[in-house]
């Protein structure tokens, strides 16, 4: 074979090797925002295309849960977080499809003794091996990929449910607030009633005592009540992404009345495992492993093979050219270690996405009872005990007007009133969180139960 067909077949070699592709980020992007879509969430930009909200024009109003969720998406720096884990994933995939970069080696002999002239050698190799191993290494590092895609769209998912579930903790929180700042004042009024009624000789000491005690509770748990809400509102606001410098914000005064829906357990459970997904991802991470055991087991005798071209010159001016290989001889290691350890992360990611999938199942079943059981209490609660509340004291006030009752029996009862209002509340938030929380299981948006659009106003003394 003549000099220039070793250099023609050297220059196509060379190209074949260097040609190369984007890195495969803006394809896993939209990947992430489909998968999100279909799901029903909203789709966030990336750093590079996400534009600043108009934050004062959005916050001019009660913040409403969908504008909480739309901030956050814009906001919240955990996005960024996500899309670089994204980026690494990509350039991890396309180094999967790349080969390794040829070899390129010489040596310059410089005549020692009575020798005379020098002697120069050239040669450049490309690993045959690793041409082989390409395709079954692209579609491990597109698997791996592929569940990257998914697991961040996973987070970004579950970014918007903890949003939410901080939203209906935050309003439930100001809301019981509200309440307690009412049964303080109702307490007071009582101790300061009972002191006149003491120094009237109406009254003995230890019932003005029992008075004082009361009202003195009732302001311990309204300074607790003031910081739980203050500690819910920090919270809602750091997932919003938000700080101290950004413009002020109010929220709705009550939390939205849980609508009557009827739950289907079984849709529900076999919804989940079709739509989750880290257990999608479980299920890709097991497709890699059976890939890379493929491999493993196609390629176990396959040591690393350089195949190229080598020349020399003599001290004398002659030159000569030719082909060249190295290899390794499988002599004393024939993949046995790679085999056994591409077994054992297969029977683990096996092993991984079953435990998955039995969670996922409990876990539904789990929350829609506990959002089955709130809607219950909340019902008991709006429909029962708070109508019998004050129907209690609407009769107690009649019968004060006409000197037939206590006064204190009067307030006691308006503290019981207050005391169904705060039942309701912690029913309502549990029905909503519960909600939420069986959203994040089904791992989509839940047919028929919708997040509420808007707070409603539900009647409070």
């Amino acid at each position: 074979m003549s000099i220039a067909c070793w250099r023609a077949g050297a220059l196509t070699l060379l190209l074949t090797t260097a040609a190369c592709t984007s890195v495969p980020l803006e394809s896993g992007q939209a990947r992430v925002q489909e998968l999100l879509q279909a799901r029903g969430e909203v789709a966030p930009l990336s750093a590079a295309n996400r534009p600043d909200p108009p934050l004062r024009d959005w916050l001019q109003e009660p913040l409403q849960l969908p504008t909480a969720v739309r901030i956050a998406m814009l906001r919240n720096p955990t996005l960024q977080l996500q899309f670089a884990r994204l980026g690494t994933s990509a350039a991890d995939a396309f180094d999967g499809h790349r080969l390794e970069n040829p070899q390129l080696g010489f040596a310059w002999l410089i005549p020692v003794g009575g020798a005379t002239g020098s002697k120069f050698s050239l040669d450049a190799t490309l690993g045959l091996s690793d041409l082989l191993l390409r395709p079954a290494r692209g579609r491990i590092a597109d698997s791996e990929y592929q569940r990257t895609q998914q697991l961040v769209a996973a987070s970004i998912f579950d970014l918007g449910l903890d949003v939410e579930h901080a939203w209906f903790e935050c309003v439930g929180a100001q809301q019981r607030a509200a309440l307690r700042r009412s049964i303080a004042e109702s307490t007071q009024s009582a101790a300061e009633l009972a002191a006149r009624y003491h120094q009237a000789g109406n009254i003995d000491i230890i019932a003005l005592q029992l008075q004082g005690a009361a009202a003195s509770e009732a302001r311990i748990i309204l300074a607790q009540a003031d910081a739980d809400a203050a500690e819910a509102r920090t919270r809602l606001r750091s997932l919003m992404g938000l700080g101290p410098g950004d413009p002020s914000w109010t929220m709705p005064t009550t939390l939205p009345e849980p609508p009557a829906t009827a739950v289907d357990l079984a849709e529900l459970q076999k919804l989940s495992l079709q739509q989750r997904l880290d257990l999608a991802a479980a299920r890709t991470a097991v497709t890699a492993a059976e890939n890379q055991l493929a491999a493993a087991r196609q390629y176990r005798y396959l040591a690393p093979i350089h195949v190229g071209v080598a020349g020399e010159r003599d001290a004398d001016g002659s030159k000569r050219l030719g082909p060249a290989a190295s290899l390794s001889l499988p002599l004393f290691n024939q993949g046995q270690g790679t085999l056994a350890r591409a077994q054992a992360q297969l029977d683990s990611a096996h092993a991984a996405e079953q435990l998955l999938a039995t969670q996922i199942g409990n876990e539904v079943e789990l929350h829609a009872a506990r959002m089955r059981s709130a809607f219950e209490q909340a019902s008991t609660y709006h429909d029962g005990l708070i109508p019998q509340r004050e129907a209690v004291v609407a009769g107690l006030q009649r019968q004060q007007a006409y000197m037939l009752t206590d006064i204190f029996n009067l307030l006691q009862a308006k503290q019981q009133e207050f005391g169904a209002y705060l039942g309701y509340v912690d029913a309502v938030q549990r029905y909503w969180q519960a909600r939420v929380e069986l959203t994040r299981s089904v791992g989509t948006r839940l047919p028929a139960i919708d997040a509420p659009a808007t707070s409603t106003t539900t009647e409070q003394p």
